[in-house]
């Protein structure tokens, strides 16, 4: 088998990708971005689901901020980070009215 070297591989994937995408760029590039698109709006979703689109502290239908403690943009990161970060408290969801007058058990 030609490939079955790594090293053979990624000197004729070094030579042969560059030449690939320049020569479908007008049909990869919007394709890529879509599907990117499409993506991040799925993360937004399964992030607002976890708390039925309603904020969890108010429970108001207010549209919801959502944050992410860390630096980055949080739909970029893989499912299973995404999953963890909810998980571990990184994310933080809640109304606008939560966000500037603060929480109900912050005023009570």
């Amino acid at each position: 088998m030609p490939y079955s070297d790594p090293e053979k591989k990624r000197e004729y994937m070094k030579a042969y990708n560059p030449k690939y995408y320049d020569g479908n760029k007008k049909r990869v590039i919007p394709r890529n971005t879509k599907r990117k698109t499409d993506l991040r709006k799925e993360k937004k979703e399964y992030i607002l689901d976890s708390v039925s689109h309603s904020c969890p502290h108010c429970f108001s239908n207010e549209p919801l901020i959502i944050r992410y403690a860390r630096a980055g943009n949080l739909y970029d990161l893989s499912w299973k980070q995404l999953k963890l970060a909810l998980a571990n408290g990184l994310v933080e969801i809640h109304c606008e009215t939560c966000h500037s007058k603060g929480k109900p058990a912050d005023n009570h």
